[in-house]
């Protein structure tokens, strides 16, 4: 009796004994599967949303230059183009009227010393000349003035010669005829001398006048080579056309060429060359911040004046083409001089209080934009809008994730939960995230 009491009290024993460990084989499996839950939930990298001012940046860096200037180009020279044999620095300070370019021609100087010379011949030409023509009419003046008195002399003589016999008073008449003729002749010849004599003199006259307008002209060329300054200002050097950089001493002046500029410093700009890929954020009237590193890093505030609607190459033959900008400074200060570098923030997006995540948050799903929420041991797909984008951040509209936690890579599958207006995109990527899912499982279950 006690053996088969003890038999049975055994087998409850037993019974009890396997529901314990069925139990526990139970928890067991509970606990390790929700570890493995809580490991892929864990190993999910997340980023905590928030509000934020939105701004899409292109940063580019330029030279400080005034918005206008007073240019002074080479001028018209006649002959062999000159050089520049004095040039003052660049930045030196100028009055008007100061010399601020000296150029020099061997061919001009040597023109106006030969001109100078001509001059002198024509003038001493034209002294000799008159005096010879003077001296001509006054030879026939008196010649003209010789004849009339023999004329005159022989007339009286005629006079008392009424007792001498006819031939010989013939004879003087004859006489007296040929003296009036000789003076007719000799009194047109002389008005002929004159008209001759005066066109000569308009002839040498017109000579000198000839030689002293290419006298002046060289001395007038020979002025143009001294430049001066047309109001205050800061010298500035220009680009030389044959070399390509800034003009300096014993560089080649061409007609037209620009010198030198005196900037206007009360309207300062920065201009840029920028990439064709960051120019087409650009926009005229973005608004800027521009830093002056050698002005302590000064800041001053100023927009987008001007874009080129085309790329240009930087130089002369190079392949790299960048789009000219030019950022206007909204205030003017003695401190902003040309030539300084300066690096410019141009803000081409601007949205406030916004919710900002990155682009790695966000997902495509059958063209529908979506983040995973994380809500507890799991991620909720929720839809959002994209109102603007950056290199590295997304501005969107959604307001209902501000403070909560998205995944910045896609989470295993069996982690996300999908709303009904979202079933169509998981209807679509469920079969490749549900495989993806399975292999992650299969390699920790191992």
């Amino acid at each position: 009796m006690n053996q088969i009491i003890h038999r049975k009290n055994a087998k409850k024993s037993c019974h009890f004994l396997h529901g314990y460990l069925a139990a526990a084989l139970f928890i067991f499996a509970f606990i390790l599967i929700s570890c493995q839950s809580n490991q892929k939930l864990d190993s999910v990298l997340t980023f905590a949303v928030s509000k934020e001012d939105f701004r899409i940046i292109v940063d580019c860096e330029g030279e400080l230059e005034a918005k206008e200037s007073k240019t002074i180009p080479v001028p018209f020279i006649r002959g062999q183009d000159p050089k520049i044999s004095f040039l003052l620095p660049e930045g030196a300070r100028v009055k008007k009227d100061d010399i601020v370019v000296e150029l020099a021609s061997t061919e001009i100087e040597t023109q106006y010393l030969n001109a100078i010379d001509e001059v002198e011949i024509a003038r001493a030409e034209y002294v000799k000349r008159d005096a010879e023509l003077n001296l001509e009419k006054l030879l026939l003046e008196s010649t003209i003035q010789t004849t009339e008195s023999s004329v005159q002399v022989s007339r009286l003589q005629l006079a008392k010669m009424s007792f001498e016999p006819p031939n010989v008073q013939e004879i003087n008449r004859l006489e007296i005829a040929r003296d009036e003729i000789e003076i007719e002749k000799n009194t047109k010849r002389l008005e002929s001398l004159e008209k001759i004599q005066k066109e000569e003199r308009i002839r040498l006259q017109m000579k000198i006048k000839q030689v002293e307008n290419q006298r002046d002209n060289a001395r007038r060329d020979l002025d143009n080579m001294t430049l001066r300054a047309p109001t205050d200002g800061i010298i500035q050097h220009e680009i030389s056309w044959s070399t390509g950089q800034k003009v300096q001493e014993d560089d080649p002046a061409y007609q037209g060429m620009p010198l030198v500029k005196i900037p206007d410093l009360s309207v300062m700009q920065v201009k840029m060359q920028v990439g064709e890929t960051q120019a087409q954020r650009i926009e005229q009237g973005d608004s800027a911040v521009v830093t002056i590193a050698n002005l302590s890093h000064k800041v001053f505030s100023g927009k987008v004046t001007k874009k080129d609607k085309i790329a240009k190459p930087i130089k002369r033959g190079s392949k790299i083409k960048k789009v000219e900008v030019i950022v206007e400074i909204d205030s003017s200060r003695a401190e902003l001089l040309p030539g300084l570098t300066a690096r410019s923030r141009i803000i081409t997006a601007r949205v406030d209080s916004v919710v900002v995540i990155p682009h790695d948050g966000i997902f495509d799903k059958d063209s529908v934009k979506v983040v995973y929420i994380k809500d507890k041991n799991s991620f909720v797909a929720h839809e959002v809008a994209v109102i603007s984008q950056s290199e590295n951040f997304v501005a969107i509209r959604n307001d209902d994730i501000d403070k909560k936690r998205i995944a910045l890579r896609e989470p295993p599958f069996s982690l996300i939960r999908w709303p009904d207006s979202l079933k169509a995109a998981r209807s679509r990527t469920g079969v490749d995230s549900l495989s993806h899912a399975t292999a992650e499982d299969s390699i920790q279950m191992e």
